[in-house]
């Protein structure tokens, strides 16, 4: 028989070789531990980039037509003409426009409205707005002719400067052989200077209006009325300022598009522009032939703005400018967060399987394996435990950012040239046949309109 006590003694020996196995309790007892949720992911949307939109602007500056003041014209009293017996009238040229001094105070020197003799463009305009009054224009060639006629009757010597002096001296021995009074003398003398002074003027100036009146009043040439022209001056175009600010439409548009104002450079709509504008200043006199009194005078002045509608047009492109970078940034945010929500819930099954595992009761080989799986295994959970709470406050962040998350779309506007009309500005030597066409045009309708206005100022019956 084995003595007992030696197989005991074996037995134990046996077990100190072989090691034995150790259990470890659950670390949760009564009810398994419960991982902790996963915040949920948030998203941003990714905007829809926004169609270019063209607005187009169309600002009228509507034109003045000022029409003359009481102050500059005068009617004399009891003096009303009768157009419907259709009143004669002759035009006498102011100085400055007869042939001799041919003095150029017109536009510039393009020539166009520059005084030739009598027939330039500014009498021919008087004359039209004459007739289209109610006036019968004589012709200026007949009424010389008679003037000359006249001038010849009175005057039978010529007026050269020697005749002028025999005429002088030999009045001079009439006084001193007291064959002629002081008062004859003066009188005389008078008479011979008005002629002189006349003849010496040149046949063709109609500036005397003593002889202008004697020649209307003669048969042949009878005329009603003498218009005087004192003063017909075009000025060259001078450049003024019209404001875009404050237009209704600009100004809702910009209410309604906070990135775009008025200022210089691109994206900016100008507060103003620059266009040309001509001026004509007219003045007359006119008088009643057979007694010789002015029932009329009156000067006015025009320019551009007073007798031409000018309008503006142009555009604004508002287009999308910052679409495609938020999108941009936002795809970047949404594969972030969801790598994140991702890279949680896989922690999360690792620390429910751990959990799991810590929830049962363990056996282990031998003290010194059970030792350090046991420590492992809190180390783990403690781990990923940490590695949910961060993950989630990572999501709860992300979270926040898309709910407050308010980026708006940027636009930047692109201003067109502005088209101006009637364009003025162009006045440079190689300008265009068409746009020079449009500028004479303009002028001879500025030219026009302001000699018309004053006449409508002249009282006539039944009107």
């Amino acid at each position: 028989m084995i003595n007992k006590k030696i197989l005991v003694q074996g037995f134990v020996a046996t077990m100190l070789f072989t090691g034995c196995m150790v259990s470890s309790p659950s670390l949760y007892p009564g009810s398994k531990k419960k991982v902790v949720a996963v915040e949920n992911v948030s998203q941003l949307p990714i905007l829809k980039a926004k169609k270019d939109e063209k607005t187009h602007f169309h600002i009228v500056y509507n034109a003045k037509h000022t029409k003359p003041t009481m102050d500059s014209y005068v009617n004399a009293r009891g003096s009303l003409i009768d157009l419907a017996k259709l009143p004669t009238v002759v035009i006498a040229l102011p100085v400055e426009m007869n042939k001799g001094n041919n003095v150029e105070n017109e536009l510039d020197a393009s020539g166009e409205f520059k005084t030739e003799g009598y027939i330039n463009q500014s009498e021919v305009t008087v004359e039209k707005e004459l007739i289209r009054f109610g006036f019968n224009v004589i012709d200026r060639s007949k009424f010389e002719a008679k003037l000359r006629t006249s001038r010849e009757k009175n005057q039978k010597l010529t007026t050269g400067d020697n005749l002028y002096e025999a005429k002088v001296n030999l009045l001079k021995k009439q006084l001193n052989a007291k064959k002629i009074t002081n008062k004859e003398y003066i009188n005389k003398l008078t008479a011979l200077n008005d002629i002189s002074s006349s003849r010496r003027r040149g046949n063709k100036e109609l500036v005397d209006m003593s002889e202008l009146i004697r020649a209307a009043q003669s048969s042949g040439v009878q005329a009603d009325y003498i218009l005087q022209l004192n003063k017909i001056e075009e000025y060259k175009g001078y450049v003024t300022s019209l404001p875009l600010k404050g237009d209704r439409d600009l100004e809702d548009y910009i209410l309604q598009n906070p990135d775009i104002s008025y200022g210089n450079g691109a994206n900016k709509i100008p507060f103003s522009f620059d266009t040309k504008v001509f001026r004509v200043v007219f003045s007359a006199k006119l008088f009643n032939v057979k007694t010789g009194k002015v029932i009329w005078s009156g000067s006015h002045e025009l320019n551009s703005l007073d007798i031409e509608d000018i309008t503006v047009d142009f555009d604004i492109v508002k287009r999308d400018a910052s679409t495609k970078i938020i999108n941009k940034d936002r795809v970047k945010f949404n594969n972030r967060a969801e790598e994140v929500y991702t890279e949680t819930q896989q922690i999360q099954k690792t620390l429910q399987a751990l959990y799991k595992k810590a929830s049962k009761v363990r056996e282990y080989e031998d003290k010194e394996i059970q030792s350090y799986s046991e420590n492992q295994l809190k180390n783990d959970i403690k781990k990923y435990e940490k590695a949910l709470r961060e993950n989630n406050e990572l999501l709860k962040k992300f979270h926040r950012y898309a709910k407050n998350n308010s980026e708006e779309i940027k636009f930047e506007y692109l201003v067109s040239d502005l088209y101006i009309k009637p364009n003025l500005n162009t006045l440079d030597k190689d300008i265009k046949l068409s746009d020079k066409k449009i500028i004479e045009k303009h002028r001879e309708r500025l030219l026009a309109e302001t000699i018309r206005s004053l006449f409508h100022t002249i009282k006539v019956k039944n009107k």
